[in-house]
């Protein structure tokens, strides 16, 4: 492994300089353009700079003046060509690449074959959006209406959909084409999935009896877990679309699927009893067997039929300049019309073009890039002798981080000459976790997913930690494990687990009063000094309230969403109660929630009350009635008001906040209700789609 050294480098010919997490990504790729400007003699406007975000654009341009104004002072004998280059340095083209793609196509419009002066659209663009829409209506009044709607009740759906694909002109729709035998196998699944159904109206007490009454091992077949079992089948036959959940293998929230398998209950049987043998369970392992089909396709044949041709249409962009004008270019536009334009007739032209304004480049962040950046960067300067520097890390590619590619950086480790070039000192951090960290990941094989991204030491600086407790060095590095006493942990009940043994370790290790020892002197470690990183917003919620439990004052801060939160949860539980206020199930779930308050001791009391429970249909029945005539919003509000309900919600910690939440998701509502007109059962399935788009981002 070369250690990267940016003032002895040869400037020139394609290079990829790999850089983790603290090693000094932009100061080299600042040294970099300073070699280049003064024993290259390249003006600063013709030093190309590419980076991935605007803040990151601003910042390395600060950076560079900062440098230039450092070399100034230390190079005399460059003063000319020094001051040259920070009168011209508002010229110095540091961009993002769309920036330099949009640059491209109005400087060489010619070559391009592009119209002057096409504004900007964003990510999407109001033609795709107008796409979108026109799609969505014509598909609507066709013969499969019923199945359009049930994949897109309304043109929002779509949107997340259509701004992808025109964001990403490389990506390619999978399948292509419908497999021959996909009707088949949805028509077999359609039929095991009604004969389920069947079999559970019909004998759902002995199998729920079979279940949690002792004949099977109590250990894998707890009763409350079995309980949760039902309520997730039941939602399952209920949905009556949700048969992929059944593909194995299974994971995530998929447990009580496989359970319920005949080869799982026989594996768990205690006596000689054949379970297994029940109607049920040999439905739904035909069910089961028929979801897993090779031909089976994620959606039905005639919803992927209409997204494979609404791909289609999004993906195609306007090539009439006066159709340009009028919609702008997106970002995914850019790129398409540039590499278009390289792909033509004029192609060399330009390629040659830009090269010559161009005579060096410097791309930072460089494992953010998709195939057709990389390809355009290339096609322009691969090996044409202009120095290219590429500096990323690709153990952040692995997350595709703004549609990077871990293919597309491994594709360039392969065309700039096999090994890279590494910064492998770490400037950032202690050096005691520099030293805990290695020993952590050197001992797998290949910690990030692929044999060809290896876990290199870093080298730490050579300075004193920082942290001390009781005196001594404190450790880089705590490992916390659960003890789950011999017991299986679920995922849910890890996460909590995890969550409260995090929190306790915490408010124990600053109890002991650590001390941080910097260039400012002493001072005792406190809360605000430290930081938790979790990998979805509903593990920050999480760990939030188990560091308030713990005493420790918390700041939440994240992307969170007013979607991602328990408030969100309880007013879908409520839409549902209004939508069906008569259906017992939905009006308990309702009344469970912290807006209601109700306990298990006053749900049970509450059935067996005929004339209270009669009281709450009744109530859940006139707020429906009067939400159709007055609006969600006035009704939604009057709830909130109502003195159990405000005692409920403010009587907990965080009711001021769950208050604001609360009104926060009924005036979300509120403008969907009157931007896409929609009833209770219309703004019900938007707010489950809504949290639904959040746990498959997150996930």
């Amino acid at each position: 492994m070369a250690e990267f050294d940016p003032d002895r480098v040869p400037l020139e010919g394609e290079r990829l300089v790999e850089a983790g997490a603290g090693t000094g990504k932009t100061w080299t790729l600042v040294r970099l353009h300073g070699r280049l400007l003064l024993e290259k003699r390249i003006p600063i406007d013709r030093i190309l700079v590419v980076t991935f975000t605007n803040a990151a654009a601003a910042e390395v341009k600060t950076r560079i003046r900062e440098e230039l104004r450092r070399l100034l002072e230390s190079r005399p004998g460059e003063e000319g060509l020094l001051k040259r280059a920070l009168r011209d340095f508002d010229r110095a083209p540091v961009s993002t690449i769309h920036g330099f793609c949009n640059r491209v196509l109005q400087e060489e419009a010619f070559r391009s074959g592009t119209p002057f002066d096409v504004p900007l659209a964003g990510e999407a663009g109001t033609g795709a959006a107008e796409k979108t829409r026109d799609f969505w209506v014509e598909k609507t009044f066709g013969d499969e209406a019923g199945k359009v709607l049930d994949l897109a009740p309304n043109p929002d759906v779509l949107s997340g959909i259509a701004k992808e694909v025109r964001n990403r002109p490389d990506l390619e729709p999978l399948p292509r084409e419908i497999p021959a035998g996909s009707v088949e196998a949805w028509r077999r699944v359609e039929e095991c999935f009604r004969e389920v159904r069947r079999a559970w109206e019909k004998g759902k007490e002995g199998v729920i009896g079979i279940l949690a009454g002792g004949g099977l091992n109590g250990k894998a077949y707890q009763s409350r877990w079995v309980t949760s079992w039902v309520e997730k089948l039941e939602a399952f036959l209920e949905a009556g679309n949700q048969f992929t959940l059944l593909r194995k293998p299974f994971g995530k929230d998929r447990t009580w699927a496989k359970k319920l398998e005949p080869s799982e209950i026989e594996k768990n049987r205690k006596g000689t009893t054949p379970f297994h043998e029940a109607p049920f369970f040999q439905a739904w392992g035909r069910l089961i067997e028929a979801c897993n089909h090779p031909d089976l396709t994620r959606l039905p044949p005639e919803q992927l039929a209409f997204l494979l041709e609404f791909v289609e249409r999004i993906r195609s962009r306007p090539e009439d300049p006066a159709l340009l004008l009028r919609e702008g270019f997106t970002f995914g536009d850019m790129l398409y019309f540039v590499k278009r334009a390289l792909e033509g007739p004029r192609g060399e032209a330009l390629a040659r073009a830009l090269r010559e304004r161009y005579r060096a480049v410097l791309v930072d962040e460089f494992q953010d890039t998709d195939p057709v950046q990389y390809w355009i960067f290339r096609k322009v300067f691969g090996g044409s002798g202009t120095p290219l520097f590429l500096v990323g890390d690709p153990k952040q590619a692995i997350y595709s981080f703004r549609g990077g590619d871990v293919f597309t950086y491994r594709a360039a480790r392969e065309e700039t000459g096999g090994e890279p070039i590494t910064l492998v000192r770490n400037w950032r951090s202690d050096p005691s976790l520099v030293e805990g960290l290695n020993s952590l990941f050197g001992r797998v094989e290949a910690p990030f997913g692929f044999d060809w991204i290896p876990f290199r030491k870093a080298l730490a600086q050579e300075k004193a930690d920082r942290l001390y407790l009781e005196g001594k060095p404190a450790s880089g590095l705590y490992l916390l494990s659960l003890q789950g006493g011999g017991r299986v942990l679920y995922k849910e009940e890890g996460t909590r687990e995890a969550a409260a043994a995090g929190a306790a370790w915490l408010a124990s290790f600053l109890e002991k009063r650590p001390v941080v020892k910097d260039k400012g002197g002493e001072r005792v470690l406190g809360p605000g000094d430290t930081a938790v990183l979790v990998r979805t917003n509903r593990q920050a919620s999480l760990m939030a309230r188990a560091l308030a439990g713990a005493g420790l004052p918390v700041v939440l801060l994240g992307t969170a969403s007013v979607f991602d939160t328990v408030e969100a949860e309880e007013v879908e539980r409520l839409l549902g109660a209004l939508v069906e206020p008569t259906r017992r199930r939905t009006l308990t779930a309702a009344l469970a929630t912290g807006i209601f308050g109700k306990r298990a001791a006053d749900l049970a009391s509450l059935a067996e009350d005929a004339r209270a429970w009669e009281r709450e249909v009744e109530r859940f029945t006139r707020w429906r009635k009067e939400a159709g005539e007055r609006g969600f919003l006035a009704v939604f509000l009057e709830i909130l008001s109502q003195g159990d309900v405000l005692d409920s919600v403010l009587g907990e910690r965080r009711g001021e906040r769950r208050l604001t939440n609360l009104r926060h998701l009924g005036e979300l509502l509120d403008r969907a209700s009157r931007e896409r007109h929609l009833g209770l059962q219309g703004l019900a399935g938007w707010l489950g789609r809504m949290r639904a788009d959040l746990a498959f981002r997150e996930e």
